[in-house]
């Protein structure tokens, strides 16, 4: 049972990339979830400092947050601020910053190509409710049967692992390290 159980989860986990794009031609697995939880560290770190930025923009031009009218209008301004940087750093590739440092990338489940700006503002409004609500979006992952985030179920996105090799023919010619001979 075990080797039936491994075989559905390995065909769950490989979804094949468009024949529109030869330079994807490999499998794409499904991104592990240590991996992405790694990930969402870094995401934090980096969110922290956007939301930062975003707090000190609005204090320095309203004055302060500290009526229930200001404080709800700041917290409508860091949650379209990280909607704004999230759609535009998944529609423009499919990573954000900490993504990129983990070889990771939304994409679109259906066609495996990074997700038009609807649908990477529906995984964002999907994912909202669930990060709020003491990350049962994230922790949905756990019991998910292909590990995805509920956020990722709903919207019809993955997250994979892209390939860290490069080519060699891609990379610069090598220098020696000899001085030439005279």
């Amino acid at each position: 049972m075990s080797g039936a159980r491994r075989s559905r989860r390995a065909r769950s986990e490989v979804v094949t990339s468009t024949p529109s794009d030869p330079a994807a031609s490999s499998a794409q697995e499904n991104a592990g979830i240590g991996r992405r939880f790694a990930c969402l560290v870094y995401e934090a770190l980096l969110l922290l400092a956007v939301l930062f930025f975003g707090s000190a923009v609005f204090t320095g031009v309203a004055g302060s947050a500290d009526t229930l009218a200001s404080r709800f209008a700041l917290q409508v301004l860091l949650l379209t601020l990280c909607g704004a940087y999230f759609v535009w750093c998944w529609t423009r590739g499919g990573q954000t910053l900490p993504m990129q440092a983990w070889h990771l990338r939304i994409v679109a489940a259906h066609s495996g190509e990074p997700p038009a700006p609807g649908l990477a503002l529906k995984r964002y409004l999907l994912a909202v409710p669930g990060v709020l609500l003491g990350a049962v979006s994230f922790l949905w992952g756990f019991i998910d049967r292909d590990r995805l985030f509920l956020h990722d179920r709903l919207a019809g996105t993955r997250i994979v692992r892209i390939d860290r090799t490069r080519r060699t023919t891609d990379a610069p010619p090598a220098r020696s390290s000899t001085p030439p001979q005279h």
